[in-house]
């Protein structure tokens, strides 16, 4: 996995490769991201044959969120090789959150909402387990994102 941050003029501060499917910041690292604009790809989606739904890739995890939130980041985006989802702060910034164990705790309890509509889904046979983890982590944020006020987009990415 690679990140990226750019900044406001377009200077590059951050440009780290990391293991197979996570890259890691230093607190000094993470300090320069204020303001930018932070893309990193997620790989798993480039490993998975490209007749499966897990070729799309997934949205953010909630490191990514809290990541962008807790050193406030302008945009994060994540690139797989169907989608570009993007998470912008809005105006008024991010929210009020105490620290990043009360929002985690706070977006665990969204999941396992998430969770429950897609495993009954599956279980009614609308979906398949493959599809429910395809959409779960894009049905995350749609729904945290209206909550929350932010802008929330998942984009077909663009081929070279």
């Amino acid at each position: 996995e690679t990140g990226v941050a750019v900044d406001k003029d377009g200077k590059v501060v951050i440009d780290k490769r990391g293991a197979k499917y996570s890259v890691n910041f230093t607190r000094d690292e993470c300090n320069l991201m204020k303001d930018c604009i932070f893309t990193h790809n997620h790989p798993r989606g480039w490993a998975a044959d490209e007749k499966r739904w897990a070729h799309i890739g997934n949205s953010f995890s909630i490191d990514d969120v809290s990541l962008a939130v807790f050193n406030d980041v302008a945009e994060i985006r994540a690139v797989t090789p169907l989608y570009t989802f993007s998470l912008k702060r809005p105006d008024g910034g991010w929210g009020n959150f105490k620290n990043v164990k009360s929002f985690r705790q706070s977006l665990n309890k969204q999941n396992t909402k998430v969770r429950e509509i897609l495993l009954d889904a599956v279980t009614k046979e609308y979906i398949t387990p493959e599809q429910a983890s395809a959409l779960h982590y894009h049905l995350l944020w749609k729904r945290v994102a209206k909550k929350q006020g932010w802008n929330y987009t998942k984009l077909k990415t663009r081929n070279p």
